[in-house]
Protein backbone atom coordinates (compact mmCIF):
# COMPACT_ATOMS: atom_id res chain seq x y z
CA UNK A 1 0.00 0.00 0.00
CA UNK A 2 1.42 3.35 -1.08
CA UNK A 3 0.78 6.70 0.58
CA UNK A 4 0.35 9.81 -1.55
CA UNK A 5 -0.14 13.39 -0.37
CA UNK A 6 -2.14 15.86 -2.42
CA UNK A 7 -1.32 19.43 -1.46
CA UNK A 8 -3.65 22.18 -2.56
CA UNK A 9 -2.02 25.52 -3.28
CA UNK A 10 -4.64 27.11 -5.48
CA UNK A 11 -5.74 30.04 -3.31
CA UNK A 12 -5.02 33.63 -4.25
CA UNK A 13 -4.99 35.05 -0.74
CA UNK A 14 -7.85 37.57 -0.74
CA UNK A 15 -8.05 37.56 3.06
CA UNK A 16 -4.28 38.21 3.29
CA UNK A 17 -4.89 41.68 1.80
CA UNK A 18 -2.28 41.10 -0.89
CA UNK A 19 -2.71 41.20 -4.64
CA UNK A 20 0.67 40.55 -6.23
CA UNK A 21 1.50 37.11 -4.80
CA UNK A 22 -0.58 34.11 -3.66
CA UNK A 23 -0.30 33.50 0.08
CA UNK A 24 1.35 30.08 -0.39
CA UNK A 25 4.35 31.83 -1.94
CA UNK A 26 4.85 34.34 0.87
CA UNK A 27 8.26 33.80 2.46
CA UNK A 28 9.35 33.29 6.04
CA UNK A 29 13.11 33.39 6.57
CA UNK A 30 13.60 33.32 2.80
CA UNK A 31 11.49 30.20 2.18
CA UNK A 32 7.92 30.10 0.73
CA UNK A 33 5.15 28.72 2.94
CA UNK A 34 4.35 26.06 0.33
CA UNK A 35 7.92 24.73 0.50
CA UNK A 36 7.70 24.38 4.29
CA UNK A 37 4.56 22.27 3.82
CA UNK A 38 5.98 20.07 1.04
CA UNK A 39 9.18 19.47 3.04
CA UNK A 40 7.26 17.86 5.90
CA UNK A 41 5.79 15.25 3.55
CA UNK A 42 9.08 14.94 1.63
CA UNK A 43 10.91 13.99 4.82
CA UNK A 44 8.27 11.56 6.06
CA UNK A 45 9.46 7.98 5.62
CA UNK A 46 5.98 6.63 4.76
CA UNK A 47 5.09 9.16 2.06
CA UNK A 48 5.77 7.74 -1.40
CA UNK A 49 4.64 10.60 -3.59
CA UNK A 50 3.26 14.14 -3.63
CA UNK A 51 0.89 15.87 -6.04
CA UNK A 52 0.74 19.68 -5.91
CA UNK A 53 -2.41 21.37 -7.20
CA UNK A 54 -1.47 24.97 -7.89
CA UNK A 55 -2.60 28.29 -9.34
CA UNK A 56 -2.06 27.83 -13.08
CA UNK A 57 0.18 30.84 -13.70
CA UNK A 58 2.41 29.86 -10.74
CA UNK A 59 3.15 26.30 -11.87
CA UNK A 60 6.50 27.28 -13.40
CA UNK A 61 7.54 29.00 -10.17
CA UNK A 62 6.46 25.95 -8.16
CA UNK A 63 8.51 23.60 -10.34
CA UNK A 64 11.57 25.80 -9.88
CA UNK A 65 11.11 25.71 -6.11
CA UNK A 66 10.76 21.93 -6.17
CA UNK A 67 14.07 21.66 -8.03
CA UNK A 68 15.76 24.27 -5.80
CA UNK A 69 14.85 22.51 -2.55
CA UNK A 70 15.33 18.95 -3.80
CA UNK A 71 11.69 17.91 -3.29
CA UNK A 72 12.08 14.64 -5.16
CA UNK A 73 8.82 13.03 -4.03
CA UNK A 74 6.73 15.54 -6.00
CA UNK A 75 5.35 13.61 -8.96
CA UNK A 76 3.41 16.36 -10.64
CA UNK A 77 2.41 20.02 -10.32
CA UNK A 78 -0.98 20.63 -11.94
CA UNK A 79 -3.46 23.47 -12.25
CA UNK A 80 -6.54 23.44 -10.05
CA UNK A 81 -10.18 24.05 -10.89
CA UNK A 82 -12.60 26.88 -10.33
CA UNK A 83 -13.53 25.66 -6.83
CA UNK A 84 -11.88 23.71 -4.06
CA UNK A 85 -14.13 20.76 -4.89
CA UNK A 86 -13.00 20.74 -8.51
CA UNK A 87 -9.33 21.13 -7.51
CA UNK A 88 -9.57 18.09 -5.21
CA UNK A 89 -11.15 16.03 -7.97
CA UNK A 90 -8.37 17.04 -10.38
CA UNK A 91 -5.73 16.17 -7.80
CA UNK A 92 -7.30 12.76 -7.07
CA UNK A 93 -7.51 11.93 -10.78
CA UNK A 94 -3.83 12.80 -11.16
CA UNK A 95 -2.87 10.64 -8.15
CA UNK A 96 -4.80 7.71 -9.67
CA UNK A 97 -2.51 7.84 -12.72
CA UNK A 98 0.46 7.09 -10.47
CA UNK A 99 -1.10 4.84 -7.81
CA UNK A 100 -3.86 2.24 -8.17
CA UNK A 101 -3.85 1.16 -4.55
CA UNK A 102 -2.99 3.93 -2.08
CA UNK A 103 -3.90 5.95 0.96
CA UNK A 104 -4.33 9.57 -0.01
CA UNK A 105 -3.67 12.45 2.39
CA UNK A 106 -5.51 15.61 1.33
CA UNK A 107 -3.75 18.63 2.81
CA UNK A 108 -3.58 22.41 2.44
CA UNK A 109 -0.41 23.88 0.96
CA UNK A 110 -0.74 26.72 3.48
CA UNK A 111 -0.91 24.43 6.51
CA UNK A 112 2.86 24.08 7.15
CA UNK A 113 2.79 23.26 10.88
CA UNK A 114 1.59 19.67 10.59
CA UNK A 115 4.10 17.20 12.05
CA UNK A 116 5.38 13.77 11.14
CA UNK A 117 3.75 12.03 14.09
CA UNK A 118 0.27 13.26 13.14
CA UNK A 119 0.83 12.17 9.54
CA UNK A 120 1.75 8.68 10.76
CA UNK A 121 -1.30 8.51 13.02
CA UNK A 122 -3.53 9.58 10.11
CA UNK A 123 -2.15 6.84 7.83
CA UNK A 124 -2.51 4.18 10.53
CA UNK A 125 -6.06 5.27 11.32
CA UNK A 126 -6.99 5.07 7.64
CA UNK A 127 -5.47 1.59 7.28
CA UNK A 128 -7.48 0.44 10.30
CA UNK A 129 -10.80 2.25 9.86
CA UNK A 130 -10.85 3.37 6.22
CA UNK A 131 -10.41 7.12 6.76
CA UNK A 132 -9.18 9.81 9.16
CA UNK A 133 -9.40 13.53 9.73
CA UNK A 134 -7.00 15.57 11.85
CA UNK A 135 -8.72 17.72 14.46
CA UNK A 136 -7.70 19.94 17.35
CA UNK A 137 -9.70 20.40 20.57
CA UNK A 138 -11.69 23.62 20.85
CA UNK A 139 -10.06 25.83 23.46
CA UNK A 140 -12.44 28.80 23.53
CA UNK A 141 -16.12 29.19 24.36
CA UNK A 142 -18.48 28.21 21.53
CA UNK A 143 -22.13 29.14 21.32
CA UNK A 144 -25.04 28.61 18.95
CA UNK A 145 -25.68 31.75 16.88
CA UNK A 146 -29.26 33.00 16.59
CA UNK A 147 -28.66 36.73 16.90
CA UNK A 148 -27.89 36.40 20.57
CA UNK A 149 -25.74 34.23 22.80
CA UNK A 150 -28.37 31.58 23.42
CA UNK A 151 -26.86 28.13 23.84
CA UNK A 152 -23.31 27.56 25.06
CA UNK A 153 -21.89 24.38 23.53
CA UNK A 154 -19.53 22.52 25.92
CA UNK A 155 -16.00 22.71 24.53
CA UNK A 156 -15.32 19.05 25.26
CA UNK A 157 -18.02 18.25 22.69
CA UNK A 158 -16.32 20.34 20.00
CA UNK A 159 -13.26 19.99 17.80
CA UNK A 160 -11.71 22.12 15.06
CA UNK A 161 -11.53 20.14 11.83
CA UNK A 162 -8.19 20.56 10.09
CA UNK A 163 -5.98 18.52 7.78
CA UNK A 164 -4.79 16.20 6.46
CA UNK A 165 -7.97 14.33 5.63
CA UNK A 166 -7.10 10.76 4.72
CA UNK A 167 -8.92 8.10 2.67
CA UNK A 168 -8.40 5.17 0.39
CA UNK A 169 -7.74 6.77 -2.98
CA UNK A 170 -10.15 4.56 -4.94
CA UNK A 171 -13.05 5.19 -2.55
CA UNK A 172 -12.70 8.97 -2.17
CA UNK A 173 -12.18 9.44 -5.92
CA UNK A 174 -15.31 7.41 -6.72
CA UNK A 175 -17.35 9.54 -4.32
CA UNK A 176 -16.06 12.77 -5.90
CA UNK A 177 -16.92 11.42 -9.35
CA UNK A 178 -20.39 10.43 -8.16
CA UNK A 179 -21.01 13.83 -6.54
CA UNK A 180 -19.94 15.62 -9.72
CA UNK A 181 -22.20 13.43 -11.86
CA UNK A 182 -25.11 14.36 -9.56
CA UNK A 183 -24.37 18.07 -9.91
CA UNK A 184 -22.53 18.64 -6.63
CA UNK A 185 -19.45 20.70 -7.59
CA UNK A 186 -18.77 22.88 -4.56
CA UNK A 187 -18.67 20.62 -1.48
CA UNK A 188 -16.57 22.35 1.16
CA UNK A 189 -14.26 19.43 2.01
CA UNK A 190 -13.79 15.68 1.71
CA UNK A 191 -15.16 14.84 5.17
CA UNK A 192 -18.41 16.61 4.28
CA UNK A 193 -18.52 14.59 1.07
CA UNK A 194 -18.06 11.34 2.99
CA UNK A 195 -20.87 12.23 5.39
CA UNK A 196 -23.12 13.17 2.51
CA UNK A 197 -22.88 9.57 1.35
CA UNK A 198 -23.43 8.19 4.84
CA UNK A 199 -19.82 7.44 5.80
CA UNK A 200 -18.26 8.36 9.14
CA UNK A 201 -14.69 9.63 9.42
CA UNK A 202 -12.68 8.92 12.63
CA UNK A 203 -10.69 11.80 14.05
CA UNK A 204 -7.01 12.00 14.89
CA UNK A 205 -5.99 14.62 17.43
CA UNK A 206 -3.30 16.87 15.96
CA UNK A 207 -1.27 19.82 17.24
CA UNK A 208 -3.06 23.07 18.08
CA UNK A 209 -0.56 25.02 15.95
CA UNK A 210 -1.65 23.14 12.79
CA UNK A 211 -3.32 26.28 11.50
CA UNK A 212 -4.22 27.19 7.93
CA UNK A 213 -2.53 30.45 6.96
CA UNK A 214 -5.43 32.51 5.69
CA UNK A 215 -5.14 35.95 7.30
CA UNK A 216 -2.23 38.29 8.16
CA UNK A 217 -2.57 37.20 11.81
CA UNK A 218 -2.08 33.56 10.77
CA UNK A 219 1.04 34.56 8.85
CA UNK A 220 2.55 36.43 11.81
CA UNK A 221 1.79 33.46 14.08
CA UNK A 222 3.57 31.11 11.68
CA UNK A 223 6.50 33.49 11.37
CA UNK A 224 6.82 33.68 15.15
CA UNK A 225 6.59 29.90 15.58
CA UNK A 226 9.27 29.29 12.94
CA UNK A 227 11.60 31.85 14.51
CA UNK A 228 11.24 30.16 17.88
CA UNK A 229 11.79 26.74 16.34
CA UNK A 230 14.92 27.95 14.62
CA UNK A 231 16.24 29.36 17.88
CA UNK A 232 15.47 26.10 19.62
CA UNK A 233 17.24 24.10 16.91
CA UNK A 234 20.30 26.34 17.24
CA UNK A 235 20.29 25.97 21.01
CA UNK A 236 20.02 22.21 20.65
CA UNK A 237 22.96 22.20 18.25
CA UNK A 238 24.92 24.36 20.68
CA UNK A 239 24.02 22.07 23.57
CA UNK A 240 24.99 19.00 21.54
CA UNK A 241 28.48 20.36 20.80
CA UNK A 242 29.06 21.42 24.40
CA UNK A 243 27.80 18.10 25.78
CA UNK A 244 30.05 16.24 23.37
CA UNK A 245 33.03 18.25 24.62
CA UNK A 246 32.12 17.58 28.25
CA UNK A 247 31.78 13.87 27.49
CA UNK A 248 35.29 13.84 26.03
CA UNK A 249 36.55 15.34 29.27
CA UNK A 250 34.74 13.04 31.69
CA UNK A 251 35.68 9.95 29.67
CA UNK A 252 39.39 10.69 30.05
CA UNK A 253 40.41 7.64 32.06
CA UNK A 254 43.87 9.05 32.62
CA UNK A 255 42.33 11.44 35.19
CA UNK A 256 41.70 9.94 38.63
CA UNK A 257 38.12 11.20 38.95
CA UNK A 258 37.46 9.00 41.99
CA UNK A 259 39.45 11.45 44.10
CA UNK A 260 36.46 13.79 43.75
CA UNK A 261 33.96 11.26 45.11
CA UNK A 262 31.78 13.08 47.69
CA UNK A 263 34.20 16.03 47.60
CA UNK A 264 33.40 19.72 47.88
CA UNK A 265 34.93 21.64 44.97
CA UNK A 266 35.16 25.43 44.86
CA UNK A 267 35.50 27.17 41.47
CA UNK A 268 36.24 30.89 41.30
CA UNK A 269 35.54 32.93 38.18
CA UNK A 270 32.64 30.52 37.76
CA UNK A 271 30.83 32.39 34.99
CA UNK A 272 33.92 32.80 32.82
CA UNK A 273 34.81 30.39 30.02
CA UNK A 274 37.21 28.19 31.99
CA UNK A 275 35.34 28.31 35.29
CA UNK A 276 31.98 27.49 33.73
CA UNK A 277 33.39 24.55 31.78
CA UNK A 278 35.05 23.20 34.92
CA UNK A 279 31.70 23.36 36.71
CA UNK A 280 29.83 21.73 33.80
CA UNK A 281 32.40 18.93 33.90
CA UNK A 282 31.97 18.40 37.64
CA UNK A 283 28.18 18.32 37.25
CA UNK A 284 28.49 15.67 34.52
CA UNK A 285 30.56 13.17 36.51
CA UNK A 286 29.03 9.84 37.50
CA UNK A 287 30.16 10.32 41.10
CA UNK A 288 28.59 12.65 43.70
CA UNK A 289 30.38 16.02 43.87
CA UNK A 290 29.28 19.15 45.72
CA UNK A 291 30.10 22.12 43.53
CA UNK A 292 30.55 25.62 44.97
CA UNK A 293 30.75 28.64 42.65
CA UNK A 294 32.25 31.93 43.82
CA UNK A 295 30.36 34.62 41.89
CA UNK A 296 29.54 38.31 42.18
CA UNK A 297 26.29 38.14 40.24
CA UNK A 298 24.06 35.28 41.36
CA UNK A 299 21.37 35.90 38.74
CA UNK A 300 23.90 35.65 35.92
CA UNK A 301 25.30 32.43 37.36
CA UNK A 302 21.83 30.94 37.78
CA UNK A 303 21.18 31.53 34.07
CA UNK A 304 24.09 29.17 33.40
CA UNK A 305 23.86 26.57 36.18
CA UNK A 306 20.37 26.95 37.64
CA UNK A 307 20.09 25.37 41.08
CA UNK A 308 22.66 22.63 40.42
CA UNK A 309 25.49 24.37 42.33
CA UNK A 310 25.99 26.07 45.68
CA UNK A 311 26.57 29.80 45.25
CA UNK A 312 29.12 31.71 47.29
CA UNK A 313 28.39 35.37 46.67
CA UNK A 314 31.32 37.73 46.86
CA UNK A 315 34.27 39.42 45.18
CA UNK A 316 37.47 37.40 45.06
CA UNK A 317 39.31 40.52 46.24
CA UNK A 318 37.58 40.08 49.60
CA UNK A 319 38.03 37.16 52.02
CA UNK A 320 35.49 34.36 51.49
CA UNK A 321 32.61 34.87 53.92
CA UNK A 322 31.44 31.27 54.23
CA UNK A 323 31.83 28.40 56.67
CA UNK A 324 32.05 25.57 54.14
CA UNK A 325 35.34 23.71 53.70
CA UNK A 326 36.54 23.07 50.14
CA UNK A 327 38.37 19.80 49.45
CA UNK A 328 39.51 21.03 46.03
CA UNK A 329 39.80 24.50 44.49
CA UNK A 330 40.10 25.64 40.89
CA UNK A 331 40.99 29.34 41.00
CA UNK A 332 40.03 30.91 37.65
CA UNK A 333 39.00 34.44 38.68
CA UNK A 334 40.84 37.02 36.59
CA UNK A 335 40.31 39.87 34.17
CA UNK A 336 40.71 38.51 30.65
CA UNK A 337 39.59 41.53 28.61
CA UNK A 338 42.52 43.21 26.86
CA UNK A 339 40.85 46.61 26.80
CA UNK A 340 40.27 46.55 30.55
CA UNK A 341 43.94 45.71 31.07
CA UNK A 342 44.76 48.98 29.32
CA UNK A 343 42.04 51.12 30.88
CA UNK A 344 41.90 49.61 34.39
CA UNK A 345 45.38 48.24 35.18
CA UNK A 346 44.97 48.78 38.95
CA UNK A 347 41.84 46.64 39.08
CA UNK A 348 43.47 44.05 36.84
CA UNK A 349 46.47 43.53 39.08
CA UNK A 350 44.31 43.81 42.21
CA UNK A 351 42.11 40.92 41.08
CA UNK A 352 45.17 38.80 40.37
CA UNK A 353 47.23 39.42 43.51
CA UNK A 354 44.69 40.11 46.25
CA UNK A 355 42.23 37.63 44.79
CA UNK A 356 44.83 34.90 44.78
CA UNK A 357 46.01 35.78 48.28
CA UNK A 358 42.45 35.41 49.61
CA UNK A 359 41.95 32.05 47.90
CA UNK A 360 45.29 30.70 49.11
CA UNK A 361 44.55 31.75 52.69
CA UNK A 362 41.13 30.15 52.43
CA UNK A 363 42.71 26.95 51.03
CA UNK A 364 45.15 26.85 53.96
CA UNK A 365 42.27 27.32 56.44
CA UNK A 366 40.24 24.59 54.69
CA UNK A 367 43.18 22.19 54.55
CA UNK A 368 42.37 21.78 50.89
CA UNK A 369 43.60 18.54 49.32
CA UNK A 370 44.55 20.17 46.03
CA UNK A 371 44.29 23.63 44.46
CA UNK A 372 45.02 24.71 40.90
CA UNK A 373 45.76 28.32 40.05
CA UNK A 374 44.85 29.18 36.45
CA UNK A 375 47.65 31.33 35.08
CA UNK A 376 48.37 32.33 31.51
CA UNK A 377 51.08 31.99 28.90
CA UNK A 378 51.34 35.79 29.16
CA UNK A 379 53.23 35.24 32.42
CA UNK A 380 56.22 34.36 30.20
CA UNK A 381 56.43 37.88 28.79
CA UNK A 382 58.70 38.30 25.78
CA UNK A 383 61.05 35.40 25.21
CA UNK A 384 63.79 34.95 22.64
CA UNK A 385 63.55 32.53 19.74
CA UNK A 386 66.59 30.61 20.93
CA UNK A 387 64.61 29.65 24.09
CA UNK A 388 62.01 27.74 22.06
CA UNK A 389 60.42 25.39 22.85
CA UNK A 390 59.70 27.22 26.11
CA UNK A 391 59.39 25.03 29.16
CA UNK A 392 57.94 26.13 32.48
CA UNK A 393 61.16 27.59 33.97
CA UNK A 394 62.03 29.87 31.00
CA UNK A 395 60.48 33.23 31.84
CA UNK A 396 61.04 36.21 29.57
CA UNK A 397 60.94 40.00 29.82
CA UNK A 398 57.90 42.09 30.85
CA UNK A 399 57.95 45.86 30.35
CA UNK A 400 56.55 47.13 33.65
CA UNK A 401 55.97 50.62 32.23
CA UNK A 402 53.10 49.34 30.08
CA UNK A 403 49.57 49.41 31.48
CA UNK A 404 48.82 46.07 29.89
CA UNK A 405 51.61 44.47 31.89
CA UNK A 406 49.22 44.61 34.84
CA UNK A 407 47.84 41.30 33.58
CA UNK A 408 51.05 39.42 32.82
CA UNK A 409 52.90 40.73 35.90
CA UNK A 410 49.80 40.08 38.02
CA UNK A 411 49.89 36.46 36.87
CA UNK A 412 53.58 36.20 37.73
CA UNK A 413 53.07 37.70 41.17
CA UNK A 414 50.16 35.34 41.81
CA UNK A 415 52.29 32.38 40.77
CA UNK A 416 54.94 33.60 43.22
CA UNK A 417 52.30 33.67 45.97
CA UNK A 418 51.32 30.10 45.12
CA UNK A 419 54.95 29.03 45.36
CA UNK A 420 55.36 30.85 48.68
CA UNK A 421 52.32 29.10 50.18
CA UNK A 422 53.64 25.78 48.92
CA UNK A 423 57.07 26.26 50.49
CA UNK A 424 56.03 27.94 53.74
CA UNK A 425 52.66 26.30 54.42
CA UNK A 426 53.03 23.05 52.46
CA UNK A 427 49.85 24.00 50.58
CA UNK A 428 49.19 21.44 47.79
CA UNK A 429 48.95 24.09 45.08
CA UNK A 430 49.72 23.62 41.41
CA UNK A 431 49.90 26.17 38.60
CA UNK A 432 48.49 25.83 35.08
CA UNK A 433 49.61 28.23 32.35
CA UNK A 434 46.95 28.15 29.68
CA UNK A 435 47.60 28.84 26.04
CA UNK A 436 44.92 30.67 24.03
CA UNK A 437 41.83 28.60 24.83
CA UNK A 438 38.96 28.56 22.35
CA UNK A 439 35.93 26.43 21.62
CA UNK A 440 32.42 25.59 22.76
CA UNK A 441 31.29 27.49 25.84
CA UNK A 442 32.78 30.80 24.80
CA UNK A 443 30.56 33.87 25.14
CA UNK A 444 29.30 35.53 21.96
CA UNK A 445 30.53 38.85 23.41
CA UNK A 446 34.10 37.55 23.75
CA UNK A 447 36.38 39.69 21.59
CA UNK A 448 39.55 37.62 21.54
CA UNK A 449 41.18 36.95 18.20
CA UNK A 450 39.77 33.44 17.83
CA UNK A 451 36.24 34.77 18.24
CA UNK A 452 36.86 37.57 15.75
CA UNK A 453 38.09 35.07 13.17
CA UNK A 454 35.10 32.78 13.75
CA UNK A 455 32.64 35.66 13.38
CA UNK A 456 34.28 36.62 10.09
CA UNK A 457 33.56 33.14 8.75
CA UNK A 458 29.94 33.24 9.93
CA UNK A 459 29.33 36.72 8.54
CA UNK A 460 31.25 36.12 5.33
CA UNK A 461 33.51 39.12 5.95
CA UNK A 462 37.25 39.40 5.52
CA UNK A 463 39.50 38.85 8.52
CA UNK A 464 41.00 42.21 9.48
CA UNK A 465 44.34 42.13 11.30
CA UNK A 466 45.37 45.23 13.28
CA UNK A 467 48.94 43.94 13.60
CA UNK A 468 51.28 42.24 11.17
CA UNK A 469 50.28 38.96 12.78
CA UNK A 470 53.83 37.96 13.66
CA UNK A 471 53.03 36.83 17.19
CA UNK A 472 53.07 33.08 17.62
CA UNK A 473 49.79 31.81 19.00
CA UNK A 474 49.90 28.87 21.34
CA UNK A 475 46.48 27.30 21.13
CA UNK A 476 44.40 24.71 22.99
CA UNK A 477 40.80 23.67 22.41
CA UNK A 478 38.50 24.14 25.40
CA UNK A 479 37.92 20.45 26.16
CA UNK A 480 41.66 19.76 25.96
CA UNK A 481 42.37 22.68 28.31
CA UNK A 482 39.81 21.48 30.87
CA UNK A 483 41.26 17.97 30.70
CA UNK A 484 44.65 19.54 31.37
CA UNK A 485 43.35 21.44 34.40
CA UNK A 486 41.80 18.34 35.98
CA UNK A 487 44.87 16.30 35.13
CA UNK A 488 46.97 18.76 37.13
CA UNK A 489 44.41 19.08 39.94
CA UNK A 490 44.20 15.32 40.49
CA UNK A 491 47.44 13.93 39.05
CA UNK A 492 49.86 16.86 39.25
CA UNK A 493 52.80 17.38 41.61
CA UNK A 494 52.42 19.95 44.39
CA UNK A 495 54.35 23.19 43.84
CA UNK A 496 54.81 22.52 40.12
CA UNK A 497 53.78 24.55 37.06
CA UNK A 498 52.40 23.06 33.84
CA UNK A 499 51.90 24.49 30.35
CA UNK A 500 48.60 23.53 28.71
CA UNK A 501 48.88 23.87 24.94
CA UNK A 502 48.59 21.95 21.71
CA UNK A 503 52.18 22.72 20.71
CA UNK A 504 51.87 20.83 17.41
CA UNK A 505 49.42 23.56 16.31
CA UNK A 506 51.52 26.58 17.33
CA UNK A 507 51.71 29.10 14.47
CA UNK A 508 51.60 32.85 13.87
CA UNK A 509 48.40 34.87 14.02
CA UNK A 510 48.82 35.52 10.30
CA UNK A 511 49.08 31.79 9.55
CA UNK A 512 46.02 31.08 11.70
CA UNK A 513 44.06 33.77 9.88
CA UNK A 514 45.08 32.28 6.54
CA UNK A 515 44.07 28.78 7.67
CA UNK A 516 40.66 30.05 8.78
CA UNK A 517 40.10 31.96 5.54
CA UNK A 518 41.28 29.17 3.24
CA UNK A 519 40.28 25.95 5.03
CA UNK A 520 37.46 26.79 7.44
CA UNK A 521 35.77 29.38 5.21
CA UNK A 522 36.68 27.50 2.06
CA UNK A 523 38.34 30.53 0.47
CA UNK A 524 35.18 32.63 0.69
CA UNK A 525 36.96 35.35 2.71
CA UNK A 526 40.42 36.91 2.74
CA UNK A 527 42.92 38.27 5.25
CA UNK A 528 43.41 42.06 5.11
CA UNK A 529 45.49 44.44 7.23
CA UNK A 530 44.48 47.67 8.98
CA UNK A 531 47.32 48.53 11.36
CA UNK A 532 46.81 51.64 13.58
CA UNK A 533 49.71 53.89 14.58
CA UNK A 534 49.04 53.38 18.31
CA UNK A 535 48.09 50.21 20.22
CA UNK A 536 44.54 51.42 20.88
CA UNK A 537 43.19 47.86 20.81
CA UNK A 538 45.33 46.73 23.74
CA UNK A 539 47.11 43.93 21.90
CA UNK A 540 50.13 42.33 23.56
CA UNK A 541 53.56 43.06 22.05
CA UNK A 542 54.78 40.68 19.33
CA UNK A 543 56.16 37.51 20.92
CA UNK A 544 57.90 34.47 19.53
CA UNK A 545 56.88 32.22 22.38
CA UNK A 546 56.50 28.55 21.44
CA UNK A 547 55.28 26.64 24.49
CA UNK A 548 56.15 23.06 25.31
CA UNK A 549 53.52 20.79 26.85
CA UNK A 550 55.99 17.98 27.47
CA UNK A 551 55.72 18.26 31.26
CA UNK A 552 51.92 17.96 31.24
CA UNK A 553 52.12 15.09 28.78
CA UNK A 554 54.32 13.25 31.28
CA UNK A 555 51.15 13.05 33.44
CA UNK A 556 49.35 11.21 30.62
CA UNK A 557 47.61 14.20 28.98
CA UNK A 558 47.55 14.62 25.19
CA UNK A 559 45.64 17.17 23.07
CA UNK A 560 42.85 15.76 20.88
CA UNK A 561 41.51 18.65 18.78
CA UNK A 562 43.54 20.34 16.04
CA UNK A 563 43.18 23.99 15.02
CA UNK A 564 40.94 23.50 11.97
CA UNK A 565 38.57 21.22 13.87
CA UNK A 566 38.55 23.68 16.79
CA UNK A 567 37.40 26.54 14.56
CA UNK A 568 34.73 24.39 12.92
CA UNK A 569 33.34 23.40 16.33
CA UNK A 570 33.56 26.97 17.64
CA UNK A 571 31.63 28.27 14.63
CA UNK A 572 28.95 25.60 15.02
CA UNK A 573 28.63 26.54 18.67
CA UNK A 574 28.35 30.31 18.34
CA UNK A 575 25.82 29.98 15.51
CA UNK A 576 23.47 28.81 18.24
CA UNK A 577 23.73 32.07 20.19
Amino acid sequence: MKNVAILFAGGIGKRMNISDIPKQFLEVDGKPILVYTIEIFQKHVDIDGIIVVCVSNWIERTNKLIHQYGLTKVKKVIAGGATGHESRLIGLRCAKKYYNNAVVLIHDGVRPLINADTISQSINCTLKYGSAVVCSPAIETIYHEDGNVSTIIPREQCSLMRAPQCFYLTEILSLYEKASSEGYNDIIDSVTLMQMFGKNVPKVIGPAENIKITTPLDFYMFEGIMKNRKKKEKREQQKMILNEDIKWITEDHNINWNKLNNAKVLVTGATGLIGSLCIRTLLSLDIPVQVYALVRDRSRAECIFGDKVNYVIGDVRNPIDSDFIADFIIHCASNTKSKMMIEEPIDTIDISINGTMNILRYAKKSKTKSIVYISSMEAYGITERYQNPVTEEKLGYIDLSLARSSYSEGKRASECLCSAFYHQCKLPVKIVRLALTMGAGISISDNRVSMQFAKSVINGTDIVLHTEGKTLSNFCYTSDSIRGIFTVLLNGIDGETYNVCNDIETRSIRKIAELVAEKVAGGAIQVVYDIPKSNSFGYAPDVTLRLSSKKLMSLGWTPKIDLECAYNRLIQYIKGE
